[in-house]
Protein backbone atom coordinates (compact mmCIF):
# COMPACT_ATOMS: atom_id res chain seq x y z
CA UNK A 1 0.00 0.00 0.00
CA UNK A 2 1.32 3.60 -0.97
CA UNK A 3 0.42 6.27 1.39
CA UNK A 4 2.01 9.95 1.11
CA UNK A 5 4.40 11.13 3.20
CA UNK A 6 1.89 14.42 4.01
CA UNK A 7 -0.72 12.29 5.55
CA UNK A 8 1.51 10.10 8.02
CA UNK A 9 0.55 12.27 11.05
CA UNK A 10 -2.97 11.85 10.03
CA UNK A 11 -2.44 8.11 10.10
CA UNK A 12 -0.77 8.30 13.03
CA UNK A 13 -3.81 9.93 15.27
CA UNK A 14 -6.25 7.59 13.28
CA UNK A 15 -4.67 4.55 14.87
CA UNK A 16 -3.61 5.67 18.05
CA UNK A 17 -7.15 6.00 18.88
CA UNK A 18 -8.54 2.93 17.31
CA UNK A 19 -5.50 0.69 18.71
CA UNK A 20 -7.43 1.10 22.22
CA UNK A 21 -10.62 -0.72 20.37
CA UNK A 22 -10.69 -4.34 21.24
CA UNK A 23 -9.73 -6.75 17.98
CA UNK A 24 -8.61 -9.34 16.73
CA UNK A 25 -4.91 -10.17 17.83
CA UNK A 26 -3.71 -10.27 14.28
CA UNK A 27 -5.75 -6.77 13.11
CA UNK A 28 -4.10 -5.70 16.62
CA UNK A 29 -0.47 -6.42 15.31
CA UNK A 30 -0.72 -5.25 12.27
CA UNK A 31 -1.80 -1.72 13.47
CA UNK A 32 0.95 -2.25 15.61
CA UNK A 33 3.64 -3.11 12.51
CA UNK A 34 1.92 -0.11 10.47
CA UNK A 35 1.95 2.35 13.50
CA UNK A 36 5.60 1.64 13.88
CA UNK A 37 6.58 2.39 10.32
CA UNK A 38 4.74 5.30 10.06
CA UNK A 39 6.05 6.91 13.25
CA UNK A 40 9.44 6.00 11.49
CA UNK A 41 9.34 7.70 8.93
CA UNK A 42 7.40 10.61 9.95
CA UNK A 43 10.09 11.29 12.21
CA UNK A 44 12.84 10.51 9.21
CA UNK A 45 10.90 13.55 7.63
CA UNK A 46 11.76 16.04 10.70
CA UNK A 47 14.60 15.91 10.19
Amino acid sequence: MTYSAGDLKGLINLIDKIKTKTFDINTQYKFLKISKVAKEEFELLGE
